[in-house]
């Protein structure tokens, strides 16, 4: 590290020799004193100057601690240097280092550390004008990266990721920096819930989703899912309406009839004995209702235009790549041609699209825009779809797992009396429990990204602008520290004593803070309606030899379909 423009060694303890090191330092300001008035006699500066000049560096030319009895309080407070091997750049832990005592850590600036790519220390050093005029330059070592692996990696919503952040946080523990393979920039990986809490809670305006948002950015357009600032704050307040408990409940008749049918449909194929595609009906089902919530009576309209419902490709194609984007997104202007539709004939219906284009902006009286309002209908399509889909599916099979929790489940539902045609089924908390800890085992969104737009600290280490910051809630909630028996499944860690005594940052199936899913009341109340209702009628029993393989692209879901017997009750 060099220092004063000195090469201080490796190891070297600056603080062993503070008082001769101190006195060192004054010689070299008065010899540098010295050696521009010698440079002024030569050039022919005024003698009387010249004489005043030695005359002032005579007097002072004494021991430092004579010179600082005199100086005034302010004077007094010399900055007092120390370094740190270099070695401890790479420590785990920040460190403040080397402030004069009596001041404020960071009064006068602070040195950043880093540790580079290949392990030494780069620091930069800040100065201040001295009681004698020039600059002394000192050390106060605040911060450094978190620790990492050497080797490059790239961290996305893909196969590939998952093992790799299981190793890092093996390894490094609840921080971890990783270095893409261009070097371009950095990502930290943070599994503490106090570093969640504050980059989605309490330093929120200092990120904005992550550049792993850009697939999604290309399949729903600037939607609430990929919208940020005042864009995302405008449209989030209009589209909240259509999400408010009252709503919801009005679509309990809507969700009874799809269910209705897929039991009925399920109960023929339970008397022919044949096992039903649980991963494919489970698919049309929430996308059906999604579409009827959406849509309503433009939807039976559309599937007698069209022969069939040009939204089934959904359920159709499995990849979520390029090709499937620019497919889905050329399904935007039958959305339109609904909404054109509806403002020629000034008709309003009882769904969500009707309460979308009537929602005003509260600051300007203002509409949606069309465009903005077409990518919120296409975000909530994929969203309202495949989250809830594939939840359910991981739900059934974790039941047909494990006989105990399954046979709860139907004591509970038994327990509970069944609801009329045109409300929701009867609360039963079990059946809520059961839901969220499949999502804990499970979560759709298993893979949160954010990206900061100033410098931060997480973990006690420093975080630069630009960063990728990653959020796994599928490792988080298999996190030792906040799940007991983590790989078991047992919905009773979702009692309210035990959700209580719990950091609620530990569990984000949803995400959390202002960006918290805006369809959370929507997908759980189809959810428990779906579960309840079909676990009063069957009991389903998992055909496959094999545990199903989980797929970590954009969503979690199973890699092949799930196949299962049902089992009349």
């Amino acid at each position: 590290m060099k220092v004063f423009g000195h090469q201080w060694p490796q190891g070297f303890d600056i603080n062993a020799d503070r008082p001769a090191r101190r006195q060192r330092a004054h010689d070299a300001s008065v010899a540098m004193r010295n050696a521009e008035v010698e440079r002024k006699v030569q050039r022919g500066a005024g003698l009387s100057r010249v004489a005043q000049r030695r005359k002032h560096l005579g007097r002072t030319a004494q021991p430092l601690q004579t010179t600082r009895q005199q100086a005034s309080a302010k004077q007094r407070q010399l900055p007092i240097p120390r370094a740190v091997p270099a070695a401890d750049f790479g420590s785990p832990r920040w460190r403040q280092i080397g402030h004069p005592s009596g001041l404020e850590p960071g009064r006068y600036g602070e040195l950043r550390c880093d540790q580079n790519r290949d392990g030494h220390g780069r620091c930069a050093l800040p100065a201040r004008e001295t009681l004698f005029g020039c600059q002394e330059k000192f050390i106060m070592v605040q911060q450094v990266s978190a620790p990492g692996p050497q080797q490059r990696y790239d961290v996305d919503a893909n196969d590939e990721s998952l093992p790799l952040l299981q190793d890092l946080m093996q390894r490094f523990g609840d921080t971890c920096r990783v270095t893409s393979p261009g070097g371009d920039h950095d990502s930290v990986v943070i599994h503490n819930t106090d570093d969640i809490r504050h980059v989605l809670l309490g330093n929120r305006g200092n990120y904005v989703k992550g550049m792993a948002l850009n697939r999604v950015r290309v399949l729903l357009g600037n939607g609430l899912m990929a919208s940020e600032g005042e864009l995302w704050v405008r449209q989030r307040r209009m589209v909240q309406p259509a999400f408010q408990t009252q709503v919801i409940r009005g679509f309990a008749p809507l969700m009874r009839r799809a269910n209705a049918d897929l039991i009925e449909r399920w109960a023929a194929e339970a008397e022919r004995g044949e096992p039903v595609n649980l991963t494919h009906d489970l698919s049309e089902l929430a996308l059906n209702i999604v579409l009827r919530a959406l849509f309503s009576t433009d939807f039976e309209l559309l599937i007698d235009a069209e022969g069939s419902s040009p939204f089934d490709l959904l359920t159709k194609e499995t990849r979520r790549d390029l090709a499937f984007a620019a497919k889905f997104r050329a399904l935007a202007h039958l959305v339109r041609a609904m909404i054109d539709s509806r403002r020629k004939e000034q008709r309003i219906e009882m769904d969500l699209l009707s309460i979308l284009m009537e929602a005003r902006d509260k600051d300007s009286g203002e509409a949606m825009p069309d465009r903005a309002l077409v990518d919120e209908i296409m975000t909530l399509i994929v969203a309202g779809h495949e989250t809830t889909a594939s939840t359910l599916n991981w739900t059934w099979y974790l039941l047909s797992q494990n006989p105990k929790v399954e046979s709860r489940l139907h004591a509970a539902i038994a327990e509970t009396k069944p609801a009329l045609a045109n409300e929701p089924p009867a609360e039963c908390a079990y059946v809520e429990q059961v839901l969220q800890e499949s999502m804990r085992l499970y979560p759709a969104g298993w893979l949160l990204s954010r990206r900061a737009l100033g410098d931060d600290q997480l973990g006690g280490f420093h975080v630069p602008a630009g960063t990728e910051i990653f959020i796994c809630p599928y490792l988080l909630h298999r996190h030792e520290a906040h799940w007991d028996r983590p790989e078991a499944f047992d919905p009773e860690r979702f009692a309210p004593a035990a959700v209580e005594a719990r950091d609620r940052f530990a569990y984000l199936p949803f995400s959390a803070g202002p960006r918290f899913c805006i369809g959370t009341t929507f997908s759980m109340a189809e959810m428990t309606m779906h579960l309840s209702m079909v676990a009063r009628r069957f009991q389903l029993q998992y055909t496959g030899s094999e545990p199903p393989q989980a797929e970590f692209q954009i969503n979690l879901r199973t890699k092949q379909d799930i196949h299962m017997r049902l089992v009349a009750r």
